[in-house]
């Protein structure tokens, strides 16, 4: 499975291949697994209930891997959104507003982006679906990061981002992007 990692890692300067091939070797399939299942479940701002167990759920989860977790509120106004599908055609509504909140962590106490490495994903899903694939595994993969960088000493400026309000638009990299722009907040 991670044959072609290995050879990378070959390249690698020897403390960085040591540092990678700790990271590999402490992934957990069985978590990632673990999450995909619980996150298996229709997340759309349609379906607030299950939305609102997997927002926490992340956030509880990267809380417990020892990150600190922002939460990013953002709001979009007059937004098309998918609201069911029948026969493979999907109908839609003008929202007049539409919220949803990006989670950002992070390991140091610097809240400013720049410089920073960048990892995300999408938590919602398109009406109806259950986004195990799309993007749950996305988030998976997040989450096994951060539990599996906590014990990392030393590692550059990480950000891991769950965005929100992706599948109608990418709202929610958008909001991220806007407000890391120079002269933001």
């Amino acid at each position: 499975m991670f044959g072609a990692s290995e050879l990378r890692l070959r390249s690698l300067n020897p403390s960085a291949a040591e540092f990678s091939s700790k990271v590999v070797a402490s992934v957990s399939t069985e978590r990632i697994r673990r999450d995909i299942e619980i996150l298996s479940r229709p997340r759309s701002r349609i379906s607030h209930d299950d939305m609102h167990f997997c927002e926490d759920y992340i956030e509880r989860q990267l809380t417990e891997a020892g990150w600190r977790v922002r939460r990013q509120a953002i709001e979009y106004s007059n937004v098309s959104i998918v609201v069911g599908v029948n026969n493979g055609r999907a109908f839609r509504e003008v929202r007049q507003s539409v919220t949803g909140t990006n989670l950002i962590a992070q390991l140091d106490d610097d809240d400013d982006m720049d410089g920073a490495t960048i990892v995300g994903a999408h938590f919602d899903t398109v009406t109806g679906s259950p986004g195990a694939d799309d993007n749950g595994s996305g988030i998976a993969a997040i989450l096994e990061l951060a539990r599996v960088l906590k014990g990392a000493l030393r590692i550059p400026k990480v950000r891991l981002i769950a965005f929100d309000l992706e599948e109608v638009g990418l709202l929610g990299s958008q909001a991220i992007v806007a407000a890391s722009a120079p002269g933001a907040g």
